[in-house]
């Protein structure tokens, strides 16, 4: 629901309000979706003769997302997409009666001679000018990495862009990722075709990613890459890019860790 005020959004789990004067960007956005999830998939691959290929070419309704780009009262950068029904979101939009999402400055942490938070990460914006990619694939790509690495057992506490640090403390690593591919599938593509959607239909996303770190004990710097190849909604490959990243992560550390306590050959003797 929105006020003069707020915008109220309501889930399962509870309620939330988000200050009007804090919301900086709104767009709207559709994605045409499959019917009936697993359960469709299921029904149809039991249709003899390819008719299951058949059903999945109408079994299918678009879908209209909301992305509200909002920073909270630290500063920090969030992203709330909100998945509504047809034709719903552009109707939103012009009740915000704001521009689309305006060119983003990226600018690195001002943070040289504070102590190190051990643990702590700072997840910059991503970097979006290397390709063409909806908001609502943005908003979904940082909020996941946010909530990925919230999980992460080597990270005790994140930051997001825009927050104020804790005095005299800077975070231990800092993320950087910048997208240098996209390319938007189908799932119904991916239902209608059946293996052939798993070449035709496909959602990919690339980055560069780079993570330092003030100690000098990680230090990741590479490409990652994410596909939807199944019937499953193509914004799951924000996840999909997150969770890998991830899995990366923690993988350094666990390199970093054994490296550091290994026993030189001086130790040895």
């Amino acid at each position: 629901m929105l006020t003069s005020d707020d915008l109220t959004f309501t889930g399962k789990s509870g309620s939330a309000a988000i200050s009007r004067a804090s919301i900086t960007a709104v767009s709207s956005g559709n994605e045409r979706v499959e019917l009936f999830g697993i359960t469709g998939r299921i029904m149809r691959m039991a249709i003899p003769d390819n008719g299951g290929l058949a059903v999945a070419a109408f079994a299918h309704h678009r879908i209209d997302m909301l992305t509200v780009e909002f920073r909270d009262v630290r500063g920090g950068d969030h992203s709330a997409v909100f998945f509504l029904g047809m034709n719903q979101a552009a109707e939103a939009l012009r009740s915000f009666a704001l521009d689309g999402k305006p060119a983003r400055t990226i600018v690195a942490p001002s943070c040289k001679n504070g102590l190190t938070e051990p643990g702590s990460m700072l997840i910059m914006a991503p970097d979006w000018s290397g390709a063409q990619v909806p908001v609502v694939y943005q908003g979904l790509v940082y909020e996941h990495l946010v909530e990925r690495f919230r999980k992460a057992k080597s990270v005790a506490r994140v930051y997001r862009d825009g927050e104020r640090l804790p005095a005299g403390l800077c975070p231990q690593y800092t993320v950087h990722l910048s997208v240098t591919g996209f390319k938007l599938g189908s799932s119904v593509k991916r239902a209608m075709l059946g293996p052939m959607g798993m070449f035709v239909g496909t959602t990919q996303m690339v980055f560069d990613v780079k993570l330092s770190d003030r100690t000098g004990g990680v230090s990741i710097e590479r490409q990652v890459k994410a596909t939807i190849r199944d019937e499953s909604e193509s914004t799951n490959v924000a996840d999909k890019i997150a969770k890998s990243f991830e899995k990366r992560f923690e993988k350094a550390v666990k390199a970093s860790e054994k490296t550091a306590h290994t026993p030189s050959d001086a130790e040895k003797l």
